[in-house]
C-alpha cells in the first residue's frame, strides 16, 4: 500500500502543472545529480554546473567537464519542442528531451533521455528549422491565429537522437565525449 501511496505522488509531480516551477526545479536538480554521477563513474573530471537566474538566452543549464562546455535547454514536454534561436550562438549548445517515469521500485522518479546537437565541441545547427507559433491566439480580420513566437524555431521530436529514450549512462558521451582514457581527474 505505502508503494502505491508513493508511486501515486510522484505520478502527481511528474505530471502536474500546478506547481510548474517547482517541478521543473526538482526535476532540473534529478538530471544534474544523474549528469554529476554518470561522468564520474565513466571518469570525467569534475562537472562544474552554472544556472542563469533568467532563461532568457535558449538554455537552462552551463556544463563544464574539463575542455568541454555545454549550454543545455532542458525539455520535459511530450508536445511540440521549441528552441530560443540564441541557443545556436553558444558554443556546442543542445537540447535534452527528459522522458519521466516512475521507477519500479515506486519510490524514486526515473529519467530517459534523447538528444538534439552536435558533438561536444560542434556548434548547434538551428538552420532551416520552422518559426515557432506562439501559444496564445489572437483575434485577427482572417479569424484566430497565433501569431510567431519571435526568436524561436520549432523542433521536430524526429530530430532528437536516438530514436528511443536513452539512460544517462548513454546520454554522458554525447554531452560531454568519449570517456577520458588513464587521465587524473582535476
Amino acid at each position: 500500500m505505502v508503494h502505491n501511496d508513493a508511486a501515486e505522488r510522484l505520478n502527481e509531480l511528474i505530471r502536474s502543472y500546478e506547481q510548474s516551477m517547482y517541478r521543473e526545479n526538482v526535476l532540473e536538480q534529478i538530471f544534474c545529480a544523474d549528469l554529476i554521477q554518470c561522468a564520474w563513474a565513466q571518469g570525467f573530471p569534475p562537472i562544474e554546473i552554472a544556472r542563469g537566474f533568467v532563461d532568457f538566452q535558449g538554455y537552462d543549464l552551463i556544463v563544464q567537464s574539463g575542455p568541454v562546455i555545454r549550454h543545455i535547454q532542458l525539455k520535459g514536454t511530450k508536445g511540440t519542442i521549441t528552441l530560443h534561436q540564441e541557443l545556436a550562438s553558444k558554443p556546442a549548445a543542445c537540447c535534452v528531451l527528459i522522458r519521466l517515469s516512475v521507477s519500479d521500485s515506486h519510490s524514486r522518479i526515473s529519467m530517459q533521455y534523447r538528444y538534439f546537437g552536435s558533438g561536444p565541441s560542434e556548434p548547434l545547427d538551428l538552420t532551416g528549422l520552422p518559426e515557432a507559433k506562439g501559444t496564445r491566439w489572437i483575434k485577427t480580420s482572417d479569424g484566430m491565429k497565433r501569431p510567431l513566437r519571435r526568436h524561436h524555431v520549432t523542433v521536430s521530436t524526429r530530430l532528437f537522437q536516438p530514436k528511443r529514450a536513452i539512460p544517462m549512462e548513454e546520454l554522458v558521451p554525447l554531452l560531454l565525449g568519449p570517456a577520458p582514457k588513464g587521465q587524473l581527474r582535476g
